[in-house]
């Protein structure tokens, strides 16, 4: 027994030795795989095997994997486990998006809640009586509106809200073709799904687990673990005579799926991904060795775009047919940088820091074969490839060669960069160490040295006419007549370049052009460069051109510091940069080679890059982005919304301390890297600047209405639909409309409340007013009715005032005196009265007369002004007229203000004075102040005295 079971393991090794063999030789080189990403579980965070690759209807890539379902929206990736953290070995999407999954002992779906994040509903509970124990779920198919789940040992269907049991018994395989439903049970045998039940399927039974069924013209296609590929016809089992099949019996096949192509994809144990044609051809074989972290597939997806998805046994990745790149590699095992390539006489040549590789090429002018053979006699490194005439000349490190089929054969032992014709008869060869010609004599190329004198190394040659020019990057630019090798020229800045060095000369459409560190020269009619009309606008403003091409479809190719390109020079407007590529260039070494109308040949560090235009997928326009995760950012982080199902309501509203937030968003169906753009209306009127960062942030926004809006550029101004989520934050409460009308109501009321103050201020000075006039009236009534003791005491102090004209408070009386008319008036009219008294003396009367004449004169107050002016200005040293010229804008209300001021009286002196309130006093000083333009800290009082 123990020699038997080492037996096996030796039988065992030896069969992995010779697969490993078959592999290493067979992938020898690479033939335009598609870029390939490649997903462990440091960028996905989930288990080590897929088991299952589904798509949904928003382009989300979905994972039945070890640790749950996995999520990738083609940005970031999200995990949702199982319930009880089981193995997920199967998952399906169904038209209103709910994810349906079977796991170890677990069966249901997915749907979002609310929030649009997705929870798990079981459905084992649906089972009329006990739920049968189960393990695995392997397989779950939709079928004429039911859903069938197959595990080891049972296969349910699911139908109008009820599980039920359809088969019972172990099986190995559960799938469709076309509208037909099999199962495989354990013994082989195939059956067919009918109304109600499973029915035996033919006759023939099948001795190894079935991994797909695909429906021809002529049958089914049957792709099995151990035999291959087998056709069932008539519901017998026949075998298909093809080198594929015994292929796929020693890779031992795990999974197979359908192409939109009408090929299949092959995922295999041992050995990768076969892709085959509708005629069981090989286009893509991909392994380990040539692109994949693992060989061992167990699942295999392709989505809306064409690409593939492959679950590993540790990993997971994409093969990306939609992309217009694919990767070269002509040797694996002695993979070096790409220098030069040239199609000749239907091969392909490619030429590395190792040597120099040829293959097949078809009459379209694609590759052809399964490997590039290594030319013989060209190991080393490859500078170019040049066709002349109707012979391929190589630039190598150890000579000069020529290229025949696949052998090369040494001319010169002189180290060559490159190879240009001169005429029909002479080859100029640029070399380490200056230029060679090569002139053909009896049948074999003689080399002999030209302008001996030069021997700057010429790896950069153009030929113009009769002219040859030459640029070295540390060395400068040069110009040489062919016809006279005595005459060359240095080309620098005093000819018109922006510097001596850096500058790569290049013959396009029969131009001389100089790519500089300031754009693209060109050589004038008086012998100076200047730059180039209809370059310079066009390409990168103020970077280095290293380098400049055309390929077949009349594009400009070029290469700038920060990118690769091509500019559409033909009458169709057309642009397109790849930033990410731009890296991967070897250096000064740039290599553009048109293979044919629809693709060219870009020279990497590791590899070629072939890059074939395809047209936009128009219905990406149509589509948008969507929103996958909007949260507050902050103290608190805070998820509002996950991104699957529906928003709703439709705008979002935020309380005033929630004015951070931010956005992730995806564009899962493009097959390539996309870049985004993003606006916050209501915050940002411009779109932001293309990138490809998957989320945005927005922190401390002020109180309105906002709408996020996103867009995927997809091409050259070309966008995608654009996706709007809407939110609101609200003001602060002492900026709500409530608050506001609570300020108006206790700003009125306290207006209010002013207002009744100062009229009740103003009735109780005017009462005050009133009763000290009524008293002085009376006073004066009184004095009246004593007689002529009291008229003379008036006169008397009447010529107090006169004599002491410099007391203040006889100016004060006076003025007093000027402002109360209407009281003298009374006095008069008192006076008149006592005129017809009969009891009056001659005397007596005589006097009163005097006292009413003098009355009228002073009840003239302007008059009384007048002379109070001269007699003010006379004592005090013509103040008010040197107040008018100095300051002729004021009133005469406002030199009588001055004057009192001068008096040094009161406020309230002054009110009574001019019969306005002390409040008006001070507004007649504040607006005299202003008229006589004094500083804040001067006083009035002050100022006045200095006049």
């Amino acid at each position: 027994m123990i020699v038997h079971r080492t037996c096996c393991f030796f039988l065992l090794f030896l069969l992995a030795v010779l697969c490993i063999t078959t592999e290493i030789e067979a992938e020898e080189s690479i033939l335009a795989v598609p870029p390939i990403e490649n997903f462990g579980r440091t960028e996905h965070q989930g288990g080590t095997q897929t088991w299952d690759v589904v798509q949904d209807k928003d382009g989300r890539m979905l994972f039945a994997n070890n640790d749950g379902m996995l999520i990738y929206n083609g940005s970031e990736w999200s995990l949702i486990p199982l319930p009880n953290s089981t193995i997920l070995r199967s998952i399906k999407v169904a038209e209103d998006g709910l994810i349906y999954v079977g796991g170890q002992g677990e069966l249901g779906y997915f749907a979002p809640d609310h929030q649009g994040s997705l929870k798990f509903h079981d459905l084992t509970g649906t089972f009329s009586g006990k739920m049968p124990a189960f393990t695995d779920v392997w397989d779950i198919e939709f079928h004429h509106s039911a859903l069938f789940f197959r595990t080891a040992e049972y296969v349910f269907r699911y139908a109008e809200g009820h599980l039920t049991t359809v088969m019972a018994g172990a099986s190995h395989y559960m799938g469709k073709s076309g509208d037909q439903l099999f199962v495989q049970n354990q013994v082989g045998k195939l059956f067919l799904w009918t109304d109600r039940e499973f029915q035996p399927y033919g006759i023939s039974r099948f001795e190894s687990e079935i991994k797909a069924i695909h429906s021809t013209q002529e049958g089914f296609v049957v792709f099995t673990r151990l035999h291959g590929i087998l056709m069932l016809k008539d519901q017998e089992v026949k075998t298909i005579e093809h080198p594929i099949v015994s292929d796929l019996i020693r890779d031992r096949m795990y999974a197979a799926i359908k192409l939109q192509s009408g090929g299949y994809a092959i995922g295999t144990t041992l050995n990768g991904l076969i892709v085959l044609n509708a005629a069981l051809e090989i286009e893509h074989h991909v392994t380990k060795a040539n692109g994949f972290r693992n060989n061992n597939v167990l699942s295999i997806f392709q989505d809306s775009a064409g690409s593939l998805w492959l679950g590993f046994d540790n990993g997971i990745a994409k093969l990306d047919f939609a992309s217009p790149f694919r990767n070269i590699v002509p040797s694996r095992q002695l993979e070096g940088a790409a220098y030069a390539a040239a199609a000749h006489h239907g091969q392909l040549y490619l030429g590395t820091s190792n040597g120099l590789y040829t293959c097949e090429l078809s009459e379209s002018g694609f590759l052809k074969g399964n490997q590039f053979k290594k030319v013989a006699n060209s190991t080393g490194q490859v500078w170019g490839l040049d066709q002349i005439g109707s012979e391929l000349w190589m630039g190598h490190h150890d000579g000069a060669f020529l290229i025949t089929g696949d052998h090369a054969e040494r001319i010169s032992n002189s180290s060559t960069w490159k190879f240009t014709a001169v005429g029909d008869t002479a080859v100029i060869a640029g070399q380490y160490d200056g230029l060679s010609i090569y002139k053909k004599e009896q049948g074999e190329w003689k080399q002999s040295k030209v302008f001996e004198d030069f021997s700057e190394s010429s790896r950069i040659l153009e030929l113009d006419g009769k002219r040859l020019w030459m640029s070295h990057p540390y060395r400068g630019v040069y110009s040489f007549d062919l016809s006279n090798q005595s005459d060359w020229k240095f080309f620098g800045e005093e000819q018109g370049l922006p510097s001596d060095l850096n500058n790569y000369v290049f013959s396009v459409d029969r131009r001389i052009l100089i790519g500089t560190t300031k754009g693209v020269f060109e050589l004038g009619e008086d012998n100076r460069f200047h730059l180039s009309s209809d370059l310079h606008q066009r390409l990168p403003e103020g970077e280095r051109i290293n380098y400049l091409s055309y390929d077949l479809n009349d594009r400009l190719w070029y290469a700038s510091e920060s990118c690769l390109g091509f500019l559409s020079m033909g009458t169709e407007s057309d642009s397109q940069i790849f930033p990410e590529i731009k890296p991967q260039l070897v250096g000064g070494f740039e290599l553009v080679y048109p293979l044919n109308q629809e693709g060219v040949l870009i020279g990497l560090e590791n590899r070629f890059l072939q890059y074939a235009t395809k047209a936009l997928d128009e219905s990406l326009l149509q589509q948008a982005p969507i929103i996958e995760k909007m949260s507050l950012t902050g103290d608190r982080d805070s998820l509002l919304y996950q991104g699957y199902g529906t928003r709703t309501p439709s705008t979002i509203h935020f309380a005033t301390e929630e004015n951070s937030v931010t956005f992730h968003f995806a564009f899962p169906n493009a097959s390539t890297k996309i870049h985004f753009q993003t606006r916050l209306k209501g915050f940002e009127k411009e779109w932001s600047n293309a990138s490809a960062q998957s989320q945005k942030s927005h922190s401390n926004l002020p109180p309105g209405e906002y709408s996020f809006e996103v867009r995927a550029l997809l091409g050259a101004e070309k966008y995608s639909q654009i996706a709007t989520q809407s939110f609101a934050i609200a003001k602060p409460w002492y900026l709500t409309n409530a608050a506001k009308f609570a300020y108006l109501l206790l700003t009125g009321a306290f207006i209010a409340i002013l207002i009744s103050m100062q009229r009740k201020r103003h009735l109780n000075e005017k009462q005050e007013l009133l009763q000290q006039h009524k008293s002085e009236v009376e006073a004066k009534e009184s004095d009246l009715a004593e007689g002529q003791a009291e008229i003379d005491k008036l006169r008397r102090e009447k010529l107090e005032a006169e004599v002491e004209y410099k007391n203040r408070e006889l100016a004060s009386a006076t003025l007093h005196l000027v402002q109360k008319n209407e009281l003298i008036y009374k006095v008069q009219s008192k006076l008149n009265k006592l005129l017809h008294e009969e009891s009056l003396d001659d005397t007596f009367v005589e006097q009163v007369q005097q006292t009413l004449s003098m009355i009228k004169t002073d009840a003239d107050s302007e008059e009384h002004w007048v002379q109070f002016a001269q007699y003010f200005d006379q004592v005090h040293s013509d103040f008010l007229k040197k107040l008018r010229a100095q300051f002729p804008n004021l009133t005469q209300n406002d030199l009588k203000l001055c004057a009192y001021l001068r008096l040094n009286l009161s406020t309230k002196e002054i009110a009574t004075l001019i019969n306005i309130s002390i409040r008006g006093v001070e507004g007649s000083r504040y607006r005299l102040r202003k008229k006589l333009a004094l500083a804040t800290e001067q006083k009035l009082s002050d100022f006045l005295q200095q006049i």
